[in-house]
């Protein structure tokens, strides 16, 4: 799962990175603030997901550092990194906080938003270092980076 440095790729980057590694072979709809994208991931590395769109296969490349969100085509139990405790530098003051509080937040119904004009309606089913993985009422999963664009609104009632 890779070491901590304490900098931003530590604790956005490379979190995103190793659960994107878990899904290596597989179709997932990338989502960045400006677009999204479908793409059959072939490898994940140096901070980038390669892979082909899975209908034309024209080859694709997307920067990690870029991903606000991914939603994969069948959801799966997701390996995620631990919660650093105590931590200084980039990792405090861009996710730490966020996703501290979404920890309490484990099982309960919120509205994550993670971009523009992407507001997501379910339950957190896990938190880790820069990810919360939220599963919509049809039992698919989103998972979002807790460091790019990203709020919540807590209570949501349940559907």
């Amino acid at each position: 799962m890779g070491v901590f440095q304490e900098n931003i790729c530590d604790c956005c980057v490379c979190p995103m990175q190793c659960v994107l590694q878990q899904f290596i072979r597989e179709n997932v709809v990338i989502r960045t603030l400006f677009t999204q994208v479908r793409v059959m991931i072939s490898s994940v590395k140096d901070f980038n997901v390669i892979g082909s769109d899975p209908d034309s296969g024209i080859p694709i490349c997307v920067p990690i550092s870029q991903i606000l969100s991914f939603l994969p085509e069948e959801s799966k139990l997701v390996t995620l990194k631990s919660i650093r405790k105590n931590v200084k530098g980039d990792c405090a003051c861009i996710e730490d906080s966020l996703t501290n509080k979404l920890t309490k937040k484990i099982n309960d119904n919120v509205n994550i938003g993670s971009g523009f004009n992407d507001l997501i309606s379910g339950t957190i089913t896990q938190v880790g270092e820069g990810i919360v993985i939220v599963e919509n009422e049809v039992s698919q999963q989103f998972i979002i980076s807790t460091c790019n664009g990203v709020f919540f609104v807590e209570n949501v009632p349940n559907r």
